[in-house]
């Protein structure tokens, strides 16, 4: 929704444009860097007051550098009483973004170092955060999006609806922003679950459960993008099978296609 050099302060800014009791504030991936855990630092402390303002469930985008070359990128999740209640790191880390795949012999030989000077530490742990009075939310973080496994792990989890905070401020143009509103259609259709995508430049979306578009902001401008969706349970055949279905046909189809032309050898 916004692009400046202090995303933190914008963001804070921007909520205190938020009104009413709402159940849920979700703001995008990465827009606040800390060193360490973010529940020891001042930083931490800005993030709460909203939420205890509000009485609300707020979930913050956040990188937490580890020593001088690793970091953790986190989704945080801030209680109605200011406290931390749960947190989510990613599991998919973007190779050449996020990490420099084999490392110790690139060094040496390449300047990606200079891009990527850290490694992300991949996340483990259920995809899911769990709110107080507010049923599990599903969750994954951006890059994400594009596997379905990590939407199924949300959902298997108890995930009601899906959180997709992102951060596509390395792409100026529209078609990144528009790839992942895509993906996020296609995860919300196969699962059967809301999915509430949300970017610091842009797109933010409140996909529904079928895959239609409730509402999309604009690219690089400051919007509040505010909706009731539903929540879901139960598992979609997709959720339940994933694609095994489809794999298992298109290995038959290839047999099928392999046994005919040897008959047709044989033929001749």
């Amino acid at each position: 929704m916004i692009q400046s050099v202090d995303a933190t302060a914008e963001h804070l800014q921007a909520a205190r444009g938020i009104t009413g009791s709402p159940d849920l504030v979700l703001l995008p991936e990465s827009i606040a860097h800390v060193e360490g855990p973010i529940g020891q630092t001042s930083v931490g402390a800005r993030f709460a007051d909203p939420a205890r303002r509000l009485g609300t469930n707020l979930v913050v985008g956040t990188t937490e550098a580890e020593g001088r070359d690793r970091f953790r990128n986190a989704s945080i999740l801030w209680g109605p009483e200011g406290n931390l209640l749960g947190r989510y790191e990613k599991h998919h880390r973007v190779p050449f973004g996020e990490y420099l795949p084999m490392r110790d012999p690139v060094e040496p030989l390449s300047d990606l170092t200079r891009l990527v000077p850290r490694d992300a530490i991949a996340g483990h742990g259920p995809a899911v955060l769990q709110p107080r009075s507010t049923p599990p939310l599903g969750i994954v973080i951006s890059y994400e999006t594009f596997f379905p496994d990590r939407v199924a792990a949300a959902v298997h989890a108890g995930g009601q609806l899906v959180l997709a905070p992102t951060s596509a401020s390395s792409f100026t143009g529209r078609d990144v922003p528009a790839i992942e509103v895509a993906a996020s259609r296609l995860r919300a259709g196969e699962f059967g679950r809301t999915v509430l995508l949300a970017a610091p430049t842009g797109y933010s979306a409140v996909i529904r459960p079928d895959g239609t578009v409730a509402d999309l902001s604009g690219l690089g401008t400051r919007e509040l993008l505010t909706a009731t969706v539903p929540l879901r349970t139960g598992l979609t055949p997709y959720a339940r099978t994933g694609d095994t279905p489809v794999l298992v046909l298109a290995l038959l189809v290839l047999m099928a296609s392999v046994g005919v032309h040897a008959i047709r050898r044989r033929a001749v």
